[in-house]
């Protein structure tokens, strides 16, 4: 195109040797391959499932992937169409969980290996989209929930701060501040406080809302032990368990591998969280205990307590690993009802909120109004 321009070449080649330019591009191919979103992890687990269960392989699989993604080699550089490229190379030489490696997140690489290894690839990842869906359903819910008592508090304090600006300040200068009500007088210092402190409370509540999405899979320690028992922190164990069941139910059909080979294959692809409550669990099998009483004697409180003592019951059963499968959606299941409630709490607080501030500025613009009136009207 430029080839009767030499000075544009010479000006093209020196701004492409430049450092900056090959640190752009090498940003534009880590952004071209950034991991799939959810979204796209239930498309490609339903695709893979899908296929083998027709008997193509998985590298065949993969490159049939590769060609969707790309929309027939249209748009190479789509993210999974990238993607696909790089795990067709790894699959060639190993498993499809070293694949997709540190393109999915640890837990489900940790699924679909524990699928590989027992011969149950297809229900693992049928399984996977199941999951994901229902997290998907639980989690956008509660997200509408609780954008609600977001919103609730945000209207408060704007309507406090709209007020001090607009009525309390002027009528502090005509009239003095001495005389107002006390509720009148209330409503100005509440006013006044929400000017100051909704910017820090706003970013006090979006660096609570990172710090535990952080500590979450990191935090380890024995106050997070006692607050995995409450919410928020519960309903990431309860999604963890229910994971994690379903992963041992995998490994746990493949005849080979007992109670510590299942958990030793688990520990090292999980995240530092949970990796702390499995080998923990690891000890006391070792130690010749049960599954269900390993969980119990690391007192972690991971799983929940029923799960516990199910698993302690169905442990000396010949079809412990249905058992497991069973477990891990009842689990699933139960984390998501514990979702909901936790919402629904969330909600019933924000409209006691609402309604409290709501008599609360009816009273007080009353009582202001009756002071700077100079009291009721006489009786008639």
């Amino acid at each position: 195109m430029f080839s009767s321009f030499p000075l544009l070449d010479t000006l093209r080649d020196r701004l492409t040797s430049l450092p900056i330019a090959a640190e752009l591009s090498a940003f534009r191919d880590r952004l071209n391959r950034r991991p799939p979103s959810r979204a796209q992890r239930i498309a490609i687990y339903e695709f893979l499932a899908d296929l083998l269960a027709n008997g193509v392989s998985i590298v065949d699989a993969l490159t049939d992937l590769q060609k969707i993604e790309s929309n027939g080699g249209k748009d190479p550089n789509r993210n999974t169409a990238l993607l696909a490229t790089d795990w067709i190379a790894t699959a060639r030489l190993r498993s499809l969980a070293d694949a997709l490696g540190s393109s999915i997140p640890a837990e489900e690489r940790m699924i679909i290996d524990a699928g590989e290894s027992s011969q149950r690839l297809i229900p693992m990842l049928l399984r996977l989209k199941r999951f994901l869906e229902q997290e998907a359903a639980a989690r956008g819910l509660a997200l509408l929930k609780l954008g609600y008592p977001l919103i609730v508090v945000a209207a408060t304090f704007v309507l406090s701060i709209f007020a001090r600006f607009t009525s309390l300040d002027k009528l502090a200068a005509i009239f003095p501040f001495e005389t107002w009500t006390p509720l009148a007088k209330s409503f100005w210092y509440v006013s006044t406080a929400a000017t100051y402190t909704a910017a820090p409370i706003l970013i006090g509540i979006i660096a609570a809302i990172v710090g535990y999405i952080w500590a979450c899979p990191r935090w380890v320690s024995e106050l997070r032990t006692r607050l995995d028992r409450l919410p928020p922190f519960a309903l990431y164990r309860d999604r963890m368990a229910a994971r994690s069941l379903a992963t041992l139910a995998a490994l746990k059909h493949a005849a080979t591998l007992n109670d510590r080979d299942a958990l030793d294959r688990l520990a090292p692809l999980a995240s530092p969280w949970l990796r702390h409550r499995l080998a923990s669990a690891r000890y006391y099998v070792a130690e010749g205990f049960n599954l269900g009483d390993a969980f119990r004697l690391a007192n972690l409180n991971f799983p929940d307590e029923r799960s516990i003592l199910e698993i302690t019951r169905y442990a000396t059963l010949d079809s412990f690993a249905d058992k497991l499968d069973r477990l891990a959606d009842a689990s699933q299941v139960r984390a998501a009802k514990n979702l909901d409630r936790f919402t629904n709490r969330v909600t019933i607080g924000a409209n006691i909120w609402i309604v409290a501030f709501t008599f609360y500025l009816l009273f007080a613009v009353f009582s202001l109004a009756l002071n700077l009136g100079g009291g009721p009207p006489p009786a008639p």
